[in-house]
Formats: structure tokens, C-alpha cells, sequence
């Protein structure tokens, strides 16, 4: 603490928390108090806040206490000041970690949505128009949430406050992304293309579907080819053309049937003497029954096979009925 010489007179010190006054030997004079901190280092007492007097008479304990005073209040406010915070900076760790929480209790939640959809579509649980809003809902607004809540998580935690609580957002982050990947990825097969559900490679004379008394499943439903959708499809499914055969009529009728039976598809009706026959397509994920009809005619010495394909639920297909026509042309010639 160093020492204090008082050349006229003696050294006074009041102690506060002793309530002792003692008095030391001739020293250097100083006309204004001194406040030291004296250690009991021997005791193991807590340290005490002192004040110093040079004076040849005791100091006036009046003056000496408000010093004191005064000097207490001064450390009880830089307590109360630290104490503030410490609790703004506890708050601020605590909305850290129930933001970075929060992120990955998202992302579960999305995922398992989205994967309900899925799920309950494909075992028959949902019907497919239902599983599939589930699923995007799941997928697509379930991870934009997600990654609004990791970007907020990940703000809080700048500065290396909460190393763990970052790492976690960053994580959840991630997942709310390849949610929403996920959706656009599933979706851009149909980006560009018009919201409509049926398409046919005969767009002057669409292959007409077997009659609702001889398939139960078009009960209910209008199976005209839509004339709204003829030049439609003329402009984005320009491709799409009458598949020629060099074939017989009746052989190529067949191998038409075969071909779709080896494709997967499910005949639900056939009329050999007319050549025609319908079928049903059910898509893997999502189980979306499509409705087919194949006409084959004959072209000189050779054959002529229109196709058309007909989703039964939503207005658009994401071209879904122009890639089953692609796939069949492909497979039967």
C-alpha cells in the first residue's frame, strides 16, 4: 500500500468496518483524506475501505464518515452497474439458446410433415392431392420458417458468444435449405409449362375414353378433351406426334397392349375389334391415378397409334401425362 509521512502531527485512520480509529507515528503532512483499501491478509477478513488523516488531533469522525459514506455508496452503484450487466448479458445468452432450440425443433417438425405426407399418400392413408399439400407444406413452408429461425439464431450468436448455439443454427440451417430444395427440385420438371392435366398426341381428333359403364372410375367425372387446351399443347408439347408403325393394324394393336402392360400400366378396358383399350397409371410417390386410352388405326399399309393421358386430380400435371406418352413412344417402337 506504500507508506504515508506526516510531518506535523500523526496519522489518523478510521476504519468503517471496524469502527476503530488508531493512530500512527509523525509522518509526511496531507491536508485531505486519504481512502486506501487495507488487506487483513493474516485474518483472511474481507478488505475494508479506510480513511487517512494527517492531523496533531484525532479528525472529526463526522467528516470522516460521510468520506466513508460516500465511498460506499460509490461501490454499491458499481456493483448494482455490474449486476445489470451480468443480467442483460444471462437474457441475451438465454435468447441465444432458446433461438438456436427452437431451429432444429423446426426443422423436425417440417421434416415430419412433410414426410407424413409422403408416407400417408403412398400407403393410402391421405389421398394423393391431400398428401402432396402436406407434403409441400411440410417441405416448403416448414423449411422457410426453419431458416428464418437459424438466420435469427445465428445473429445472436455472432461475435463467438455462443459457439455451440451457432454451430446448431448453421446445422438447422442446412436441413431448412434441403427442405425446400427438395420441393423445387421436385417441381421444375413442370417449370414453364401450362396448368393443364391432359395431353394427346391427335390434338384434331382426341382418342375418345371408354364409356363410364364399362370403367366404374369415370363416373362423375367429364372425359371430353378439353378445347381450351388444344393449343396449349400444340405450343409446348410441339414433340409430341402420332407414333407410325410399319406394322398391321392388329399386330400393332397388340404390341401397343403389351407395351403398356410392361410399362406398368393396369388395363382397364380393351375393345380388340375397335382397337383401342384404356389403362391406368398410378404415380410411385404420391400414388396419382392417371387415366390412358390408345387408339390404333391403320396408315396405308401401315399403322398409326394415338395416344392420350389424363391426370384425375389437380388442373396441372407438371408434365407428368407428356413424359408417359414420351415413355411409351419410346418403348413401342
Amino acid at each position: 500500500m506504500g507508506s504515508f509521512l506526516c510531518a506535523s502531527g500523526a496519522l489518523w485512520v478510521e476504519s468503517a468496518a471496524l469502527g476503530q480509529r488508531t493512530r500512527s507515528g509523525s509522518l509526511q503532512w496531507s491536508s485531505e483524506p486519504w481512502n486506501v483499501t487495507r488487506h487483513h491478509a493474516s485474518t483472511g477478513a474481507r478488505p475494508e475501505t479506510v480513511a487517512v488523516i494527517c492531523s496533531a488531533q484525532p479528525p472529526d469522525s463526522t467528516r470522516l464518515r460521510h468520506e466513508l459514506d460516500l465511498e460506499h455508496e460509490r461501490k454499491l452503484e458499481l456493483e448494482l452497474e455490474l449486476e445489470h450487466e451480468r443480467k442483460l448479458e444471462l437474457e441475451l445468452e438465454q435468447e441465444e439458446y432458446a433461438m438456436a432450440k427452437a431451429a432444429p425443433i423446426l426443422a423436425l417438425i417440417a421434416g415430419g410433415v412433410a414426410l407424413f405426407g409422403l408416407l400417408g399418400a403412398n400407403l393410402d392413408i391421405v389421398s394423393p392431392v391431400t398428401g402432396l399439400m402436406t407434403f409441400v407444406a411440410g417441405a416448403l413452408l416448414g423449411g422457410l420458417l426453419t431458416i428464418l429461425v437459424s438466420l435469427v439464431a445465428i445473429f445472436l450468436a455472432r461475435g463467438g458468444r455462443n459457439p455451440d448455439g451457432l454451430r446448431m443454427a448453421l446445422a438447422t440451417l442446412t436441413v431448412g435449405l434441403g427442405l425446400m430444395l427438395i420441393v423445387f427440385a421436385a417441381g421444375s420438371p413442370g417449370r414453364g409449362l401450362p396448368a393443364i392435366n391432359d395431353i394427346t398426341t391427335d390434338l384434331d381428333n382426341p382418342p375418345a375414353f371408354a364409356p363410364a359403364t364399362v370403367v366404374p372410375a369415370y363416373v362423375g367425372r367429364n372425359m371430353e378433351y378439353p378445347a381450351e387446351f388444344v393449343e396449349q399443347v400444340r405450343l409446348a408439347y410441339s414433340d409430341l406426334q402420332p407414333i407410325r408403325l410399319s406394322s398391321a393394324p392388329r399386330q400393332s394393336f397388340e404390341k401397343a397392349l403389351a407395351t403398356a402392360e410392361r410399362l406398368g400400366w393396369t388395363i382397364s378396358a380393351n375393345s380388340p375389334q375397335q382397337l383401342v383399350f384404356d389403362a391406368e397409371h398410378q404415380t410411385r410417390l404420391f400414388h396419382f391415378v392417371d387415366d390412358v386410352t390408345v387408339r390404333v388405326v391403320a396408315d396405308g399399309a401401315d399403322s398409326r397409334v394415338d395416344v392420350r393421358s389424363k391426370s384425375r386430380d389437380g388442373r396441372g400435371d407438371l408434365g407428368a401425362n407428356a413424359a408417359r406418352i414420351r415413355r411409351f413412344s419410346q418403348a413401342l417402337q
